[in-house]
Formats: structure tokens, C-alpha cells, sequence
């Protein structure tokens, strides 16, 4: 077993201790259930003594406050550090500025390397390692979403060359309810002239359900062969529609392949959108715009979906009360599905009930996972709102304008 301190940097250390125990991040978690291990207070302040009944001596531990947990207390911490979407909205409230998206993600390894971790993440990472993907399925059905599409593009599978990669991810690859991303970005491609390719089976999981797990180094793998694909490619760009594989491949991979632009779907529509190259029709529609976590406060990308959404004649954008830095989570991320799917669930009906004081007739976000999510709870509430990702309302507009242009 490692040693406790070995997951948290001396910088993470100091920030424990600087928590005033405010309950501001409790106060905007969308996963607080009002039990006490779903407060991202508690939890910080629980570990940080923990921790510190391991690193120092008894007496000196007492004296700063460590203290040692008995395991069901321990058993209470895990469940807690995993009912969790590692969605940072704690992070942007926290007036102390504590990193405690940072904070998760080393307390997940940090159990993980202890053994402590639900079971059920388990099978998330032999799906991985042995089907490269994270539903289990054989991987050389990557690309069979493309057998559904009415006019398929040909030749874009394992291009030898391509100026750019459209990385799917396993999400919209796998998940029927979602194939309908991966078909309209594929599409769109097509109508702008652009190059591109899709991996197919050689795509494999970007590892980032692996790193949110805890399992960095179950990560590597799949993370070493995505690396040695694209670059045997001579890619100029990748372009993604899911906002967690476009976060990990900036973060984790892109240090590697320096010439190669990183853009997720939302960049590439604004660009070609601005610059003409991809003609709109009108698309008479009141919507409004949900920010994916790790696109939005993970990765910084607010502007670029709202000036697509923009630029689409007769589209009307009404802004949720909070959005931006201040969104509400799908209740998709951080493999929380795999850990408490009821409380997923839960969330993604509460943002639903968001949407509707907005007036919107649609829900638009950017994100195959919290499309998912929002079409399961749109299924329980039954509010007869929406739901939408940019990709396809900007396919919509671009078939309209195909329509004005040669009627038929």
C-alpha cells in the first residue's frame, strides 16, 4: 500500500487545512442529499483528519486535529467520494479558492491504491482493458452508427491520411439513444469539404472514465495506443463532440502531439459557421443552453457554443438562471452512474425542472452524455421539452438552407 500523503501534493495539503467550513460548496452541490458523506465539506474535512492520523504521530495528530476512522466510518467516506459528478461547481463557489475538483480525483486514487472503491468500477475497467471501450462491446463495432445513417459517407473509416481525426468516443459510439451525434457531426464534415477520418476500432476509450475513477494507471494503456494511431495519421486537427475526451486529449495528450490542433465540436461549428463555409437555413426555435461540465468549467469553453447557437437565423437563445461557471451538472459525470445511478437520475429531473422556467422549447447541449442523460429524465417528467445537441440543430439549419437553395 502507498503511503497516504503519496496521492495529494504538499499544495493540496495546505488547502485541506485552509477550508473555513463555510458550506458554500454544500450550498451549490447539485449531488448533496442532505446525508452527511454527499457534502463536499464534510468529506474534505473527514479525509483531511484521516490523513492526518496517518502522517503524524498520535500526540501530535490529536493535536491538529487527525483522528482515526473506524471502518464503517471509512466505508461512509468511500461511498461519499464517489457519489460525486467531479463536476467543479464546488470549485467555483469555494471562497477560498480550494482546487477540490483536484482534492476528488486524489482522494479516488488515494482508495483505489487502499482497495477501498465501489465494486462496480471494476467492470468499468475490464471493459476497458479488454474491450478498449467502456460497455464491454467488441470494438470493432466502433463505427456501426454509420449503418444507420441514411447517406453514409464513404471512405472515412482508418483513412490512411486525414487533415483531421473526428475522435467519437465510446459514448456516442456504443449508445443508440445518442448515435444521432456522431451522424450529424459526421454529416456536417461532409457539407463544409473538410478531410477527416474516424479511427473506427482503432479508436480506443480516451481513459478518461479510468482517471475519474481513480485509475490512472489502468489509463495508460489505452491512453499510449490512441497516441501512436494519431500521429501515424499526420492529422492537422481532431475535432470531438463528447466535452471529457476533448478535455482529456488537451490535458493529457496534446503535449505530445504539438502540431496537432484540439477542438471540440462547438469550436469547429463557430468557425465554419462565422467564416461561411457551412450555409444555414432559418430554425424557427426558442432554446436554451446547457453548459457540459468538463466543457464548460473544466475546460473554459463558454463562448463558442452560444455564438454557433447565434449565428443560426430565427434560432432565439434564453440563458438558464445559472449557466456559465455556475451550470448545473447533468448528474452524468464522474462515473457516477456506475456508482449511485438513482442520484444521477435525480439530478438530471431537478435541471429539468431548470429548463422549464426558462420558457425554451428546447434543451441544447454539447455533450453525448448529458443528452443521455437529459433524454432519460425527459422520459420520467415528461415536459415535453427538447432535447438537442448542437450538432444536430446545426445540421437542421444546414438542411434548410439546402432546401431554400434547390426546391424541390
Amino acid at each position: 500500500m502507498s503511503s497516504p500523503e503519496g496521492h495529494f501534493s504538499f499544495a493540496q495539503l495546505m488547502q485541506m487545512d485552509a477550508c473555513t467550513r463555510c458550506g458554500q460548496c454544500q450550498e451549490w452541490c447539485d449531488a448533496f442529499t442532505g446525508e452527511e458523506n454527499t457534502s463536499p465539506r464534510q468529506r474534505l474535512n473527514l479525509y483531511r483528519r484521516w490523513l492526518k492520523s496517518q502522517r503524524l504521530p498520535r500526540p501530535l495528530a490529536a493535536l491538529v486535529g487527525g483522528r482515526k476512522l473506524k471502518p464503517e466510518e471509512i466505508g461512509r467516506l468511500t461511498q461519499g467520494v464517489f457519489r460525486c459528478t467531479m463536476c467543479a461547481r464546488c470549485r467555483e463557489v469555494c471562497p477560498v479558492k480550494i482546487d477540490t475538483l483536484g482534492l476528488w480525483y486524489s482522494m479516488r486514487e488515494d482508495l483505489v491504491s487502499r482497495g477501498a472503491y465501489p465494486p462496480n468500477l471494476n467492470k468499468l475497467r475490464e471493459g476497458v482493458d479488454q474491450q478498449h471501450n467502456v460497455y464491454s462491446y467488441p470494438n470493432e463495432e466502433r463505427a456501426t452508427w454509420l449503418d444507420f445513417m441514411g447517406d453514409a459517407p464513404e471512405g472515412i473509416v482508418g483513412k490512411r491520411t486525414a487533415d483531421i481525426i473526428y475522435f467519437v468516443g465510446c459514448v456516442a459510439s456504443y449508445s443508440p439513444a445518442v448515435q444521432s451525434i456522431p451522424q450529424a457531426m459526421a454529416e456536417l464534415l461532409v457539407r463544409a469539404g473538410l478531410d477527416f477520418t474516424i479511427l473506427g476500432e482503432e479508436e480506443w476509450c480516451c481513459g478518461f472514465p479510468l482517471l475519474s475513477a481513480g485509475m490512472s494507471q489502468a489509463a495508460r494503456e489505452v491512453m499510449a495506443h490512441n497516441l501512436e494511431t494519431v500521429k501515424g495519421t499526420g492529422a492537422r486537427a481532431m475535432v470531438f463532440t463528447c466535452p471529457s475526451c476533448f478535455r482529456t486529449w488537451r490535458e493529457h495528450y496534446q503535449q505530445h502531439l504539438p502540431g496537432v490542433e484540439m477542438l471540440h465540436s462547438t469550436m469547429l461549428l463557430e468557425r465554419l459557421l462565422r467564416e461561411g463555409k457551412l450555409p444555414v437555413g432559418r430554425l424557427p426555435l426558442k432554446v436554451t443552453y446547457h453548459d457540459p461540465c468538463d466543457l464548460g468549467r473544466n475546460s473554459g469553453i463558454y463562448r463558442a457554443p452560444r455564438q454557433a447557437l447565434r449565428a443560426i437565423p430565427g434560432l432565439e437563445l434564453v440563458e438558464m438562471g445559472e449557466h456559465g461557471t455556475k451550470a448545473h451538472c447533468c448528474g452524468g459525470g464522474g462515473d457516477l452512474e456506475v456508482s449511485d445511478p438513482d442520484l444521477g437520475a435525480a439530478i438530471s429531473v431537478n435541471v429539468l425542472g431548470v429548463v422549464q422556467r426558462t420558457g425554451a422549447q428546447a434543451l441544447v447541449t454539447a455533450c453525448q452524455q448529458c443528452k443521455r442523460m437529459f433524454l432519460n429524465a425527459e422520459a420520467e417528467a415528461r415536459t415535453g421539452i427538447r432535447i438537442a445537441d448542437i450538432a444536430e440543430l446545426a445540421l437542421e439549419a444546414a438542411r434548410a438552407a439546402q432546401e431554400v437553395a434547390w426546391p424541390r
